[in-house]
């Protein structure tokens, strides 16, 4: 079973990834149940897993950023995290993700293996 620690970076790194889309809300929801199952809690974190899979690409936009801030972590909307990385050019470093920006390329740092995930395609519009 992963710790209570390991599993509220695992739900930070899944909300940042879903702002960038990279990942869909139903893994957001998914990575909410596996924070639950490791032991956090929270009034917002169970509203969140109770989600359906038709119900999440509604109801995690307006979920997600009151079950971090009651467990004590920090959500970046998608308009921050594409400012930073489009603003910037460089680097936007966050809780154990790194985004690289590098020869137009977008690539993710896992906050498990450290290892970079490969690449999911151009930077920009």
């Amino acid at each position: 079973m992963m710790s209570t620690e390991a599993a509220a970076l695992a739900l930070q790194d899944h909300a940042a990834l879903w702002s960038m889309g990279e990942i869909r809300a139903t893994d957001v929801v998914t990575g909410a149940c596996d924070a639950l199952v490791a032991g956090l809690d929270s009034p917002a974190l169970r509203m969140l897993a109770a989600c359906t899979r038709a119900e999440a690409d509604y109801d995690v936009p307006d979920l997600l950023p009151p079950a971090l801030d009651e467990l004590g972590l920090t959500f970046h909307p998608v308009s921050i995290v594409h400012l930073e990385v489009a603003g910037q050019g460089l680097v936007c470093a966050r809780s154990g993700v790194l985004v690289l920006v590098a020869g137009g390329w977008l690539r993710r740092r896992s906050s498990v293996t450290g290892q970079l995930r490969g690449s999911s395609g151009p930077v920009g519009p």
